[in-house]
């Protein structure tokens, strides 16, 4: 049987618009993923001592948590999309093995664990960015002969940041 005109290889079917949406989330947790490797570029002084270094260790273990939450939100979509694209032309029956696979419950599970990482991801991220704007606004107001008041500077940050 000669499949070269077989339909379902030339028409938009339903699974191929999931996997599109799948591949929209994926760029923007790979974009994540690159605003989060910032973490290694920040200061390393964790001084427990103060609370500006506490604030930091809060702020660098928030990012990394982000960073993780968006490298799976990253890994899970291109994996289905490409197992499921293999899947679907692999022969006659391809787009039934595809279907009976995007709909597998433990890949399921999977999908649903990447979205809720994106979505929790970008909740971290902001509230770290909130922990990262009190950082530096303290420390612009301990350098410049206290323009402003520190706890001036906490409150500011906090508002800009969350």
């Amino acid at each position: 049987m000669d499949l070269q005109n077989d339909p379902r290889f030339f028409q938009d079917n339903v699974l191929n618009k999931r996997l599109a949406a799948l591949s929209g989330m994926s760029v923007v947790s790979g974009l994540m993923v690159s605003v989060c490797t910032g973490v290694l570029e920040k200061r390393k002084n964790l001084n427990f001592e103060t609370w500006d270094g506490r604030v930091r260790c809060c702020n660098f273990l928030l990012l990394s948590l982000v960073l993780f939450l968006n490298t799976v939100a990253t890994y899970v979509p291109m994996a289905q999309t490409y197992h499921t694209y293999r899947l679907e032309t692999a022969g006659p029956t391809g787009f039934e093995i595809a279907s009976s696979y995007y709909l597998n419950r433990n890949i399921v599970a999977w999908r649903h664990f990447s979205v809720f990482c994106l979505l929790n991801g970008m909740t971290f991220y902001l509230i770290s960015y909130g922990v990262r704007l009190t950082v530096s606004f303290s420390e612009v107001a301990t350098n410049e002969d206290d323009m402003v008041e520190p706890y001036c500077a906490y409150v500011m940050a906090w508002n800009v940041g969350l």
